[in-house]
């Protein structure tokens, strides 16, 4: 249920265009104390704010629970222990001070990973002004969330790279299948495309960065008969459009997802053992896809990548053919926004 939680907030975070995560936000029981031996209403403070937060996180930029403990934390200390204990990115906790003319609110958010408080809210009202007060403290603790991660985001949409431009060059080993694998061995495959990314990343998830890269590509790949056939040279040619969908982390690790429609053009020659040479053209249309790791090197401008590529081509007999294969890419420096 939590994953697919995650997949609903990522896949509307790139249309309401605020991060594609809820922050992991844990919630204590806040502690209630009076100071002049006031009578406490019988309300439930903590119940209460955190129905009025989950009322003002209209974008769901909050993975937002509570924890059920009976001991409601009151140093850094207990906060530090509990956070570690409810494994959560963040912990709201404090202090809610009774008297009988005013509600005095205190509440902090304890950063997990940097052990200390990063922010501390604070609101006031009179007794007849309960419900204004969940509001206002409801109002601060999302503000704040809103804002740091839109200063997150703004960060990332100034670090987008439009209109890039690279080339790429691929060596590789192509093989055939049945029946096609009887008579013909593959080479080597040599191709060289061009590419755009229209904006780069184009969304973000978490630590995934996400690109979508259009291109076009030519391909060549020579072949030859196998022992014991008449003896042939195979040219393969295609021509492509491939499209491309990738995603990075780390700023150095890339995997990637292609498709490519092709043109697939073969030329075989023949030299006849009692006849003359035969040369034989043929056409198909070819469907190609491609699973791969690529490492970018610092500056990010060239990279080094491993694909496996498949490839259908459309004849009679239709030939299928699998290729490992090398590529270096060449990334041209985009616009800024």
């Amino acid at each position: 249920m939590r994953n697919i939680k995650t997949l609903l907030l990522a896949v509307l975070g790139c249309f309401l265009i605020i991060p594609a995560w809820g922050l992991d936000v844990s919630m204590a029981d806040l502690f209630q104390y009076s100071s002049d031996g006031s009578t406490y209403r019988k309300v439930n403070i903590t119940e209460d704010l955190f129905k009025g937060l989950r009322k003002q996180d209209k974008t769901g930029i909050l993975s937002l629970s509570r924890v059920r403990s009976t001991h409601s934390p009151k140093s850094i200390l207990d906060a530090a222990r509990l956070s570690e204990k409810e494994n959560k990115a963040y912990l709201l906790y404090g202090f809610v001070k009774v008297t009988s003319g005013y509600y005095d609110f205190e509440v902090k958010l304890y950063d997990r990973k940097a052990g200390r408080i990063q922010k501390v809210f604070y609101a006031k009202d009179s007794i007849d002004g309960y419900e204004t007060l969940i509001d206002t403290m409801s109002d601060r603790i999302i503000g704040y969330f809103n804002k740091i991660l839109g200063v997150t985001r703004r960060k990332r949409e100034a670090e987008k790279e439009h209109e890039v431009f690279d080339v790429e060059t691929t060596v590789g080993y192509w093989i055939p299948f049945n029946p096609w694998a009887q008579s013909l061995m593959g080479l080597v495959s040599v191709s060289v495309s061009g590419g755009f990314t229209p904006v780069e990343p184009l969304f973000t998830w978490d630590i995934l960065a996400f690109s979508l890269r259009y291109g076009i590509s030519l391909n060549y790949s020579p072949g030859m008969n196998r022992e014991g056939y008449e003896s042939f040279f195979l040219h393969t040619m295609r021509f492509g459009f491939p499209v491309r969908i990738s995603a990075m982390w780390h700023e150095k690790n890339k995997v990637m997802l292609q498709v490519s429609p092709e043109l697939q053009v073969d030329i075989l020659v023949q030299d006849r053992l009692y006849a003359d040479t035969v040369v034989e053209k043929s056409a198909a249309f070819s469907l190609s896809g491609a699973l791969g790791y690529e490492y970018l090197f610092s500056g990010k401008r060239v990279s080094l990548g491993a694909a496996l590529e498949f490839h259908t081509a459309f004849y009679t007999a239709v030939l299928f053919s699998l290729e490992p294969s090398l590529y270096v890419r060449y990334r041209f420096k985009g616009k800024g926004k």
